[in-house]
C-alpha cells in the first residue's frame, strides 16, 4: 500500500484540498480519511444539500490517475456523476474509498463509496474526472489575498417563467475558494455548481429538502468569476426534477435530482 500526500500531487490549495494523505494500491484502489468542517466555510451549502463529499471522492481519484498513468502534472477536473445516492446521513462520514473503472480518452469513470464511523456503507457513487493532455504551469509561491472568505460563491436572483423555473445567478469575484481551485486560473468547482442548481430547487420549494440521488450530472463548460448563469429547474413527480445551467445558448451544465422533505 502506498502513502502519498496529496497536496504534492493536486492542484487544489486551500480552502479547496479536503484530502491530506491517500493509500494508493496496484490495483488503483484508493481511501482516504473524510473531515469536512462545513460550519468553518462561509461559501460552504448546508450539509442537506452539500455535495463537497463527492468532491472528496473527485480529489481521490484524481491523484490514483495521476500516479497510475504518470501525469503528475496533467490538468484535471471533475467531469461529472453518472449517480450518486445517500444511504444514511451526511454527518456519519468518516472514511471515502475510490476504485478506477475504465477510460476513455481522458475521461476515466470511477466508483466511490463512503463509510461510517461502524464501517458501514452510507453513501455510493460513480463518476468521471478528467485530465487533459496540457501541464500545470509552474505556479507562484506567493499567497493571494485579493478573496474574500466572507464572500458567498454564487448570488441567486429572481423568479421566472410559469411552464418552468429561471433564476438568475452570478458567480462571486471574491469568494476565497477561487484561491484554491485553481490557483493562478479560477474556475468554479463542479459540485459547488451542482449545489447552486439544488439552491435553485430549494429557493422555489414551500419546504425545507434535503438531497437524496443524483443522476446524469454533467459539466460541458467553466463558470469564471463575475460569470452571469441562467438556471432552470423543471419539478417532476416525487420530489424529482430536472436542472440545466446555461449563459445564453451555452450549457454549461445539467443533471438531475431526488430530494425529499427535511425530516
Amino acid at each position: 500500500m502506498l502513502q502519498v500526500d496529496t497536496h504534492t500531487i493536486l492542484r487544489h490549495k486551500s480552502p479547496f484540498l479536503f484530502l491530506e494523505h491517500a493509500e494508493l494500491d496496484k490495483n488503483g484502489f484508493a481511501s482516504a480519511m473524510v473531515e469536512l468542517p462545513l460550519e468553518e466555510f462561509s461559501w460552504a451549502a448546508p450539509l442537506e444539500l452539500s455535495l463537497l463529499h463527492v468532491e472528496c471522492a473527485a480529489q481521490l481519484i484524481s491523484v490514483v490517475m495521476r500516479l497510475r498513468l504518470k501525469r503528475e502534472r496533467s490538468r484535471g477536473v471533475f467531469a461529472g456523476l453518472r449517480s450518486f445516492e445517500w444511504l444514511s446521513t451526511p454527518q456519519d462520514v468518516r472514511r471515502v474509498t475510490v476504485q478506477y473503472k475504465k477510460s476513455s480518452a481522458n475521461f476515466h469513470e470511477f466508483e466511490g463509496t463512503f463509510y461510517n464511523k461502524e464501517q458501514e456503507p452510507c453513501a455510493h457513487l460513480i463518476g468521471t474526472t478528467h485530465l487533459s493532455d496540457d501541464l500545470i504551469p509552474d505556479s507562484s509561491n506567493e499567497q493571494d489575498n485579493s478573496f474574500s472568505d466572507a464572500s458567498p460563491i454564487f448570488q441567486l436572483q429572481e423568479k421566472g417563467n410559469e411552464e418552468g423555473e429561471s433564476i438568475s445567478a452570478q458567480a462571486s469575484r471574491e469568494c476565497e475558494v477561487y484561491r484554491g481551485h485553481f490557483p493562478g486560473e479560477p474556475i468554479t468547482p463542479g459540485v459547488l455548481i451542482a449545489e447552486m442548481m439544488l439552491a435553485a430547487i430549494q429557493k422555489q420549494s414551500e419546504l425545507p429538502l434535503c438531497l437524496k440521488r443524483v443522476e446524469a450530472l454533467s459539466f460541458n463548460a467553466p463558470i469564471k468569476p463575475g460569470d452571469v448563469v441562467t438556471v432552470n429547474t423543471k419539478s417532476l413527480e416525487d420530489y424529482r426534477f430536472r436542472v440545466s445551467v446555461v449563459s445564453g445558448r451555452k450549457r454549461i451544465a445539467k443533471a438531475g435530482f431526488e430530494l425529499q422533505p427535511v425530516a
